[in-house]
């Protein structure tokens, strides 16, 4: 139950912050549809109030036949055909291994390498092409196979009093410095904790499974 309302949390998080993906933002364009779509309507009662119907009418539906179609190739409706592509998994195993300061076979990284097909790694003697989409079900399991690598003394070490300060991390994560937005969205992860291990482990969680991390 612990794992599954830390999981929750971890998502609600990341889907709220900023990320290298941003096409289904792109889909906020519905909007100016929608205003077309009203202007439009206002544009037709106006003509139907007017008092030269004969002049008017005649153009009128030229210049509305003529507004459809540079929307329909500009398919302001149809969603982004691709998703986040993630890194190669030994590329993420290898930043992993670096960022915590260990070699890649070490024993806390066993659980990503058991599910490292779910995770989209390739498996070529099983005829298993590499599957880098980064969806909801492939961060799950990153983030429950995370728990040991962000429990372990290593990481601890490393980077002690994490939720407190996340600075340390997250310069090793993004390779540049954070920024005041985004330290206040991990300070938001840290208020929702019930205790100071927890709140270090959701740190963890929400940093190595940023999209700047783990996406190309």
């Amino acid at each position: 139950m612990k794992t599954h309302a830390i999981q929750s949390t971890l998502l609600a998080a990341l889907l709220s912050s900023s990320a290298c993906y941003t096409g289904l933002d792109a889909t906020g364009e519905l909007g100016f549809g929608d205003s077309t779509i009203g202007g439009a309507t206002d544009a037709t009662a106006g003509d139907g109030s007017d008092d030269a119907p004969d002049d008017d009418g005649p153009d009128e539906p030229d210049g509305d036949g003529e507004d459809p179609e540079p929307a329909e190739d500009e398919d302001p409706f149809e969603l982004p055909g691709t998703e986040a592509r993630l890194l190669p998994f030994h590329v993420r195993m290898t930043n992993l291994a670096n960022l915590v300061g260990v070699e890649k076979d070490h024993f806390i990284f066993d659980e990503l390498y058991m599910r490292r097909i779910q995770l989209g790694d390739h498996d070529f003697s099983g005829n298993i092409a590499a599957d880098l989409a980064w969806n909801a079900q492939k961060m799950s399991v990153w983030v429950k196979s995370l728990e040991p690598v962000c429990g372990s003394i290593q990481f601890r070490d490393r980077y002690p009093n994490v939720s407190a300060n996340p600075t340390p991390l997250l310069q090793q994560v993004m390779a540049r410095e954070p920024d005041a937005e985004e330290l206040e969205a991990y300070a938001a992860i840290v208020a929702g904790a019930p205790d100071t291990a927890t709140a270090d482990l959701l740190t963890c969680y929400a940093a190595l499974s940023s999209l700047e991390f783990v996406c190309q």
